[in-house]
């Protein structure tokens, strides 16, 4: 078994590329995520975030990293081949999971919008 030494405190999240097994890792307290090859463990790539990744899922050398802090929330879209942002989407509310496995890989953003749950709670009684 191959160990990989991480500098990082904590992990949020880790989600795995199932065309090449590049793993990402999720860094809440340190606003960052971790590419890792598994293949190569010394070569890993770090990228820092505006705010505490939360949650990540990969496909097509594309990772889907949501982050959030006390003022905002964010999807990111990372290239896993050249380790950097693609894209940010600020959000209105805050993201609780991401999946993907769709046609096209399109993401999917599981988000917890307290005043649509608050709403509903109201009105379902």
């Amino acid at each position: 078994m191959r160990a990989i030494t991480l500098t990082y405190s904590l992990i949020g999240d880790i989600a795995i590329d199932p065309a090449g097994g590049t793993l990402v890792v999720t860094h809440p307290c340190d606003s960052a995520v971790s590419i890792l090859d598994p293949n190569d463990p010394a070569g890993a790539g770090v990228i820092t975030l505006d705010g505490d990744p939360v949650a990540v899922a990969v496909a097509a050398g594309r990772a889907f990293v949501t982050t959030t802090s006390a003022s905002h929330a964010v999807a990111y879209v990372l290239d896993l081949d050249t380790g950097t942002v693609v894209s940010a989407h600020p959000l209105e509310f805050a993201i609780t999971g991401v999946l993907t496995g769709l046609p096209a890989a399109q993401p999917v953003l599981q988000a917890m919008d307290t005043d649509v749950v608050a709403e509903r709670q109201s009105t379902a009684v």
